[in-house]
């Protein structure tokens, strides 16, 4: 991937559809850094936040992965300025990796959802080992069944750093809101009561 030293203004080069950047981190200063909006795009399709990866600068390989980015707040798909950590192979990286529930289909079928409490879990994890997600399976479970952060399959040299008891997901029926009605309920007692006081009325 080309990755180039940045001379020219950030605004300069965003409208020739390149994306500014900086790399830092471990053994390397600060330094302005800039890509083709294409091959940013390829590569945080699939790199993401969470794994790392190889780039040279110049003759210089760097193990690096995107600590962060600044979009737009309009066109949130455009990326304004990212940020490289550069990292060493005995590092440990920490980072927020999403939850993906798969095999839901058959709850699906039987009109029930997975309702997911927690989208993301904070992770420590060794540089190259990263994923892009943990993808969690719900094949099996039946109404009110749950799962909690303990039961996640973690690669070899996984920690996580969320409590462990806390309740990932839970097998439910779609909660349904009851319209409101402005008319009171009457007890059917209280009406027996008028109409036999309307009776005994009559009958004066």
């Amino acid at each position: 991937m080309k990755i180039e030293k940045r001379t020219e203004k950030a605004k300069d080069l965003r409208e020739d559809k390149i994306v500014p950047g900086v790399i830092y981190g471990k053994g390397i200063e600060s330094t302005p850094i800039q890509v083709s909006e294409v091959d940013f795009i390829s590569m945080f399709r699939q790199y993401g936040h969470t794994m790392t990866f190889d780039i040279k600068i110049g003759r210089k390989k760097h193990i690096v992965y995107i600590k962060d980015l600044q979009r737009d707040k309009i066109k949130y798909n455009q990326v304004l300025h990212f940020d490289l950590q550069k990292v060493s192979e005995t590092d440990t990286i920490t980072a927020d990796i999403p939850v993906h529930v798969i095999n839901d289909e058959k709850i699906k079928q039987r009109g029930q959802i997975v309702q997911l409490y927690i989208d993301s879990l904070e992770t420590e994890y060794p540089v190259g080992k990263g994923i892009s997600r943990f993808d969690v399976s719900v094949e099996g479970l039946e109404l009110d069944d749950s799962l909690y952060v303990k039961d996640i399959e973690l690669p070899e040299g996984f920690i996580l750093h969320e409590d462990l008891e806390e309740t990932l997901l839970s097998v439910s029926y779609p909660t349904i809101m009851a319209e409101e009605t402005d008319e009171e309920e009457v007890d059917p007692s209280e009406v027996e009561a008028i109409n036999q006081s309307a009776d005994d009325e009559d009958e004066e």
